[in-house]
């Protein structure tokens, strides 16, 4: 089974907001991590209806505890929330966030 990150051990930035056409997610785990992690986004409207949805596996060998993501969604201008979850091994949806997000374009 794989080792599931404690939900301290991990940083999670978006970057730049407000974006143009794509942003960039960030994540850095704790030096010691090894594995696998499924990353769920789904991004919504202001009414929470579900606008665009990706998904992406991460993985991690100890020493190697950076993966950057960039992202192109294909979103209209205005306001938006990106929810994330990250599920490793057995333990889905083990962190939950959310952030939100403006398109500029």
């Amino acid at each position: 089974m794989c080792p599931i990150p404690s939900l301290t051990s991990y940083t999670f930035a978006l970057f730049p907001n407000p974006f143009l056409s794509e942003f960039t997610i960030y994540y850095r785990f704790t030096s010691s991590f090894s594995g696998q992690v499924i990353a769920k986004y789904v991004i919504t409207d202001g009414l929470l209806n579900p606008v665009y949805k990706y998904v992406e596996r991460l993985s991690f060998s100890a020493g190697n505890s950076n993966a950057i993501i960039n992202m192109q969604p294909t979103i209209p201008v205005g306001r938006f929330r990106l929810f994330q979850t990250l599920s490793a091994g057995s333990y889905n949806n083990y962190s939950r966030s959310w952030i939100n997000i403006t398109n500029d374009n």
